[in-house]
């Protein structure tokens, strides 16, 4: 428990005074436009899909990218929770299903049945039988009456004096907690909708020297990773420090491992120099920053993906969290002038809970400003790609809850969040 309390609190607590907003930020698509369309489409006469069904992690599978599957949405998660009066309410998810292919446990090691644990609603969305096998949270697990802040199992609402459950998947004196999974499912499915969110763009031609070794000749190319709790690896199943089915990596290694796959196992080196609960500010003002950034410089990366903003988000000001990324950039471009560099935009965190310390302001805050800060950095640069994870998110949103992704219902992503991030910066860097 201690080391779970720690990792919560070094996400969450900042040396620094907490700075206003003016706005409440949805974590909605920002853009004036609907994030998603059904071209109706005939449904045609009932598929056999049984060859997309996952029965374990496949990384060809997992980085298919979710703005064009081909018409399949493949162990996308979903949270199952009870509503006051009992009942489970219909779950929407990322479109509107078709025809289900499976439905199984976050782990991907128990296949649910058809009409017995679930059935399809008419309007394409998931009906899970309460009498059935699949787990579904207690209403008043979930939200809590009154918040305790002696508890580590709960954090403030963003409004009133309630709380909702923290539960982070961790292994902890040799015991695997499953954290939110527990109560997640992997569905697989047909349907007939089309991406209509932000595509993320290839940037190539941004980023030339990494895409010349990785296309030719015996050079490796060497990827360093600076950032927070989530690039360190957090909450993937396959991190080290959470282990559990069905041993997915975190979006790092999904990405060297989809390099690998298409360049050769020996053309790619990553090291991850990230750490839980930092920000920005730790690899310019914080001594232990500043001894890893230099190691990471001594490193001589070819390419360096910076991936700060979620810690950020709760006070750092936009300009401020811009001056502090390009004292990073310039850092290593004085001591590397080589190196190429993708900046990497936070998912959001959950909008409805505050943080559990000082004035409690809410845990969503500055996250939404950032993407333009870094679009604005990477435009006004060469060599500097930018990998807008955040805009996909938001389109995500629009549908999914935060609860049907997130490991620990504050700020870290399951499996499927690590998904996002892996096809958003694969995308960025080497393209389709």
């Amino acid at each position: 428990m201690k080391k779970l309390i720690a990792i919560l609190l070094g996400v969450l607590l900042f040396a620094f005074p907490l700075a206003a907003c003016a706005d409440t930020p949805t974590g909605k698509p920002d853009d004036g436009g609907a994030a998603y369309v059904d071209p109706d489409l005939p449904d045609g006469t009932t598929e056999n899909l049984e060859g997309y069904d996952l029965g374990a992690f496949d990384l060809g599978a997992y980085m298919t990218p979710i703005w064009n599957d081909g018409g399949v949405a493949i162990a996308e998660t979903a949270f199952v929770r009870k509503e006051k009066d009992g009942s489970i309410a219909p779950i929407e998810l990322l479109y509107p299903i078709k025809q289900i292919a499976s439905v199984r446990s976050y782990g991907l090691d128990v296949l649910y049945e058809e009409g017995k644990d679930y059935s399809l609603t008419s309007d394409g969305k998931l009906r899970i039988n309460p009498d059935g096998a699949i787990k579904a949270m207690d209403y008043d697990e979930f939200y809590i009456d009154t918040y305790d802040p002696t508890s580590s199992a709960m954090m403030p609402e963003r409004y009133g004096s309630g709380a909702q459950i923290y539960r982070e998947a961790i292994v902890e004196n040799g015991e695997h907690a499953l954290g939110m999974t527990e109560w997640q499912i992997a569905v697989t499915y047909r349907h007939a909708a089309l991406w209509q969110g932000s595509v993320p763009k290839t940037q190539s031609d941004r980023l030339p020297r990494t895409n010349a070794i990785l296309g030719g000749g015996t050079a490796k190319l060497k990827v360093a990773v600076l950032g927070d709790s989530i690039s360190q690896g957090w909450t993937a199943s396959g991190y080290e420090n959470v282990d559990i089915a069905p041993h997915c990596p975190p979006y790092t290694g999904l990405f060297e491992a989809s390099l690998k796959a298409k360049f050769g196992e020996d053309k790619v080196e990553l090291r991850n120099f990230s750490l839980a609960g930092k920000t920005s500010r730790w690899a310019l003002y914080e001594q232990n920053g500043v001894a890893n950034l230099e190691n990471m410089l001594a490193y001589a990366p070819d390419l360096v993906v910076i991936a700060f903003g979620m810690n950020d988000g709760v006070s750092i000001p936009s300009a401020d969290y811009g001056d502090n990324i390009e004292s990073i950039i310039d850092k290593i471009t004085a001591r590397n002038p080589k190196t190429e560099i993708v900046l990497v935009s936070p998912m959001l965190p959950n909008a409805e809970i505050r943080v559990n310390w000082g004035n409690r302001t809410p845990i969503l805050a500055r996250q939404p400003e950032y993407k333009a800060v870094l679009r604005r950095i990477a435009g006004e640069r060469t060599a500097v790609a930018f990998a807008d994870v955040t805009s996909v998110f938001q389109a995500v949103n629009a549908r999914k809850r935060f609860i049907d992704y997130t490991s620990n219902n504050v700020n870290h992503p399951g499996d499927y969040g690590h998904r996002l991030y892996a096809q958003t910066l694969y995308k960025t860097v080497v393209g389709d």
